[in-house]
């Protein structure tokens, strides 16, 4: 969520992409369900700064042999066991969403409402073109808060406009 990876870069990850010290991670590849492919959907390379809180969190996995961040007994997380434990731990919150909308587009929706501006969102996401990114874009949080924000009339006082 704070880096706003796909989840097949996620899993396609190798230690040797991450420069802890620097606080960057290069995105050069890709899972295509459980096969490692060398280049990205989009057949680019970018060098990423590492959220803090996401530099913490490396900082206490092990390493694998197979040299993947992300592993389970050794091997890069396949995509079903992803998917099955985002599912099972957005049930239990209480909330119906996909890995996508909770990593790219939770991070797209937070820049915005952050004030991030839309080439640098479209930068983050590795996105071609700004009608990719204006996909992400959603209103405000504020924006959105006037839906039940009720309408007080001159003269009225908050008081009275209870139940409307």
């Amino acid at each position: 969520m704070r880096q706003g990876c796909r989840p097949g870069g996620a899993r396609a990850l190798k230690w040797e992409d991450l420069n802890l010290k620097e606080g960057i991670v290069v995105i050069r590849a890709a899972m295509d369900r459980e096969i490692y492919r060398p280049s990205t959907k989009e057949k680019d390379v970018r060098v990423l700064p590492l959220h803090p809180d996401v530099i913490t969190a490396l900082k206490q996995l092990p390493r694998a042999i197979s040299g993947f961040v992300f592993t389970y007994q050794g091997k890069p997380l396949r995509a079903g066991l992803v998917w099955e434990t985002w599912r099972a731990a957005s049930q239990k919150a209480g909330v119906n969403v996909t890995p996508y909308q909770g990593t790219r587009h939770s991070l797209a929706s937070q820049a915005v409402n952050a004030g991030v501006p839309e080439n640098v969102i479209r930068d983050m996401l590795g996105h071609k073109t700004p009608g990719m990114t204006k996909r992400y874009a959603h209103l405000k949080t504020e924006s959105l808060k006037t839906i039940w924000t009720p309408k007080i009339g001159p003269g009225e006082a908050p008081d009275k406009i209870s139940g409307k």
